[in-house]
């Protein structure tokens, strides 16, 4: 390796280098991936018919350390070893992208026909692809000063490579030149498979997980919470298509850990654990002016505007002569309010005109919720026949048409006057 002089009067900068000191060991960890990785890709560069693959060995790793430590740049002559030192400013990853091309460079020099690789000073690229080392160390060093072909050189990065199987035999070619892998032996090219599979597994699935995680939103329950939980069980003379997934609601009753749950069915069985990739927070919506999650009551300030737009939108595409704009009622809102809190789907029936719905997909929003089942009142109308005193599945559609129905219902109306009452207040008078 040439001597790099580190240039004098120029202040370091501690985010791009480590600060020297005298003989202080930097931690391979961090960098033994960069070194291998490195080492296989000049290796797959050689055009060998019987190209090992190598691995990374602790015991080598120690025996370098061991031997830079005293900071001499100098050859064990044991195992097979590369040394290389660099005194430029630069980042421990650019010191040993730089040591490993220097090493690769020499093969411009090297006689492939005469096999020894001492003439031409281009040991560090033979040991580097010796075709039978399949086993690699490395240690780093800092040097504060070290003593190296001759010259004193101070502040300098030290790296030491040691292999196994030793190479650089003079009297043998350091591989085969041909079709890569195509004189291994049945265990060599069953590794080389099985590592080129395992790396477009983990190349896959790291792509898999970034676009999974763009869309990821963390979710946790505590004890006490009603849940779906998702349930693929397939039953005997049951249609899967017309059958949800989603059972419940069930109980939350402890949680493990992070994505562990125990889940109660009824109170006559025990509870379970279950990821949480199969639980989603209960939700049931009665949209008569409220929201109901569990038994807390959400404002419906949120959403009134939804609603008053939606009506109102239904309405205007009739073109009725005397069809009016609705507005908001704080008081049938109370009033609404009121009567499901007790949860039961059914009518109040004291003369107010109403609507009922609800949504059980706890996929969708109270948004998505309030939308479809507005649009499904709307959708009667595809059952309704104009002008019948009756407006059979179509109630939801129709509503009562004048504001006075509960009014004329409690003076008897409906049975002094029902051509009149049935057409008109037809809810009212339970014609629906």
């Amino acid at each position: 390796m040439r001597i790099n002089r580190l240039t004098s009067n120029k202040k370091l900068k501690q985010n791009r280098i480590l600060i020297f000191s005298g003989g202080r060991v930097v931690p391979v960890t961090r960098f033994k991936h960069i070194l291998l990785k490195l080492h296989n890709k000049y290796r797959q560069m050689a055009g060998a018919s019987n190209m090992n693959k190598m691995v990374w060995d602790d015991s080598l790793s120690e025996q370098a350390k061991i031997w830079i430590h005293h900071c001499e740049f100098k050859h064990k002559y044991g195992p097979g070893e590369n040394l290389a030192f660099d005194s430029r400013v630069k980042s421990i990853g650019r010191y040993i992208k730089d040591a490993l091309q220097q090493w690769h460079e020499e093969n411009k020099g090297y006689d492939y026909d005469g096999k020894d690789c001492h003439p031409s000073g281009s040991c560090h690229y033979t040991q580097m692809v010796w075709a039978q080392t399949y086993k690699v160390g490395c240690a780093m060093e800092i040097c504060r000063s070290m003593y190296a072909r001759g010259q004193r050189v101070n502040n300098a990065w030290f790296l030491a490579c040691f292999y196994d199987p030793k190479g650089n035999d003079a009297t043998e070619y350091p591989f085969l030149k041909g079709k890569p892998c195509s004189k291994c032996k049945g265990k060599q090219k069953m590794k080389l498979a099985h590592s080129t599979a395992r790396k477009q597994l983990k190349s896959n699935s790291d792509y898999q997980k970034r676009h999974y995680d763009l869309k990821a939103k963390k979710r946790a329950f505590k004890p006490g919470d009603a849940v779906w939980l998702y349930d693929n069980t397939r039953k005997v003379g049951v249609c899967q298509k017309l059958t949800s997934k989603w059972k419940g609601p069930y109980v939350v009753t402890k949680q493990i850990d992070d994505t562990t749950y125990f889940v109660r069915k009824s109170l006559k069985l025990p509870s379970k654990a279950y990821h949480i990739d199969r639980l989603l927070k209960y939700r049931v919506i009665f949209l008569n002016i409220l929201v109901l999650i569990k038994t807390e009551v959400i404002p419906i300030d949120k959403y009134k505007q939804q609603l008053l737009d939606l009506h109102n939108d239904y309405r205007s595409i009739q073109h009725g002569s005397d069809m009016q704009e609705l507005t908001w009622s704080n008081e049938l809102a109370q009033e609404a309010q009121d009567w499901i809190k007790s949860c039961r789907f059914e009518h109040q029936k004291k003369g107010r005109g109403e609507n009922l719905g609800f949504q059980a997909m706890p996929e969708q929003t109270i948004e998505q919720d309030v939308n479809i089942s507005v649009k499904a009142w709307y959708d009667e109308i595809k059952s309704y026949r104009y002008g019948p005193h009756s407006c059979g599945s179509s109630c939801h559609y129709t509503q009562d048409d004048s504001a006075n129905c509960a009014v004329w219902l409690k003076a008897g109306e409906c049975a002094r006057n029902p051509n009149y009452m049935n057409t008109n207040c037809r809810k009212s008078c339970g014609r629906c």
